[in-house]
């Protein structure tokens, strides 16, 4: 029975030493198991650090390209402002002209009727000055043909009376 008993602790002491070297093995396992998972971290902070230099870099070349292009409007904004400016002011120059020319058209249109009707007034004294010196001259000669045959007649009479 001792013996029995005493085969039984062995039996026990070689079952604890074999699942000490499990839990040892095990623990090991563990330990590089835990050991992998720092060196993912390790591995993850570094991408991460290196992910946020990049994106900062990144961000602060798009924020000096928005820089320029805000810049680059600024200045095109200030160049077409400019070119409107120039060219309302060569629109209002033009209006300025038109109103004038149409007015100066105006007075002169004014001017041209104004002178037409002199002119027809003109025409139409002149024709009757004309008309008033064809008559009169026409009057003179009857009074002419009538003295001429009157003196012819006298004339006629003198030479009767000289016969």
């Amino acid at each position: 029975e001792v013996r029995a008993a005493q085969g039984g602790v062995e039996d026990c002491f070689r079952q604890l030493a074999s699942i000490r070297a499990g839990a040892e093995r095990g623990a090991a396992d563990h330990d590089e198991a835990i050991k992998a998972v720092w060196d993912i971290v390790a591995s993850v902070r570094a991408d991460v650090a290196t992910g946020c230099r990049e994106s900062t870099e990144i961000l602060a070349t798009m924020r000096q390209d928005l820089a320029a292009v805000a810049a680059s409007v600024d200045s095109a904004t200030d160049t077409l402002n400019g070119r409107i400016d120039h060219t309302n002011l060569a629109v209002d120059a033009l209006r300025e002209g038109l109103c004038a020319a149409q007015s100066a058209l105006g007075e002169g249109t004014a001017e041209v009727a104004a002178l037409r009707a002199e002119h027809e007034r003109s025409v139409t004294d002149q024709d009757a000055a004309i008309q008033a010196a064809q008559e009169a001259a026409e009057a003179g000669r009857r009074e002419a043909e009538e003295a001429l045959a009157e003196v012819r007649k006298a004339v006629e009479g003198v030479r009767r009376d000289v016969e």
